[in-house]
């Protein structure tokens, strides 16, 4: 069985995608539905691309229709912890609410490291805690240090890693910086990490070299607390399909792994996979 932890739709008509006439992204300058979704699942996390709560609710509804069980990342404004629990009810409240798992915020679009650091947000995250959301840390280099301290601070939370935080993949190997940010953000048991997003962030992506960073992080993590992501569609950028990924994961670790590409999302989103 695979569930597929990290994947992405969206209509470009809606919500204002002006990211996709950047320079790179004309591949992906087009509608990418739920139901365009390639791969023989039994269970998906559909994840936010805007800081727009109204796509939210979009993905929400995209959620309950799909015909396995798919879980949603959503965005909420984590800059208002008093507004948060409001906002989080409401979208629980509409089309497929029942299907919002946890919030992204867009971390590594922020202007300034130290975003994570803000009282408010921590603040925020300690509200998404008590009402059950996970937050997903969509982080780049410059905000590994505050990442790890905002997980020191929030203890009672759930964290995942996108993309192993989007270490720069070379035939150099990982570099210290990032094994030490591994190294330190493992430590903590409420935080997971998904296997995703790797094979854009290199320019030639091959399992030999990508399979370093893939070994790293489950020798700190476990396998017990590490997905399997494809990143659909962005992975088109790199790979032609989702199953290029997971066939290059497979070969890394030896396998099918059932925790890898199954358990530890279901437990982590609150899946149930089909049969």
């Amino acid at each position: 069985m695979t569930i597929d932890a990290h994947f992405h739709a969206w209509d470009v008509s809606l919500f204002g995608h002006g990211w996709l006439a950047g320079d790179g992204f004309e591949a992906l300058n087009r509608d990418f539905s739920a139901a365009d979704h390639p791969g023989v699942l039994q269970g998906r996390v559909l994840v936010q691309t805007l800081p727009d709560q109204r796509e939210t609710v979009w993905l929400c509804a995209l959620a309950a229709l799909s015909p396995v069980p798919t879980a949603v990342t959503g965005w909420v404004d984590l800059l208002r912890p008093d507004l948060l629990g409001g906002r989080i009810d409401f979208l629980r409240s509409v089309p497929g609410g029942e299907w919002l798992r946890a919030l992204r915020p867009m971390v590594q679009n922020e202007a300034a490291p130290g975003w994570l650091d803000a009282p408010v947000v921590r603040d925020s995250v300690r509200v998404m805690a008590e009402r059950g959301m996970v937050l997903e840390l969509l982080v780049t280099e410059g905000d590994w240090d505050s990442c790890v301290r905002l997980v020191d601070a929030v203890p009672g939370a759930v964290f995942v890693l996108d993309h192993l935080g989007k270490p720069r993949i070379s035939d150099a190997g990982p570099d210290r910086a990032w094994r030490d940010f591994v190294d330190r953000l493992a430590g903590h048991k409420h935080v997971r990490a998904k296997l995703s997003g790797l094979v854009t962030q290199c320019s030639m992506p091959t399992a030999s070299g990508i399979a370093p960073f893939v070994d790293y992080a489950l020798a700190r993590f476990g396998v017990h607390r590490s997905m399997y992501g494809s990143d659909w569609p962005m992975s088109l950028l790199a790979a032609s399909a989702p199953e290029q990924w997971e066939s290059m994961l497979e070969r890394i670790v030896g396998g099918h792994h059932e925790d890898i590409f199954t358990i530890t999302a279901a437990t982590t989103y609150s899946l149930e996979p089909t049969l």
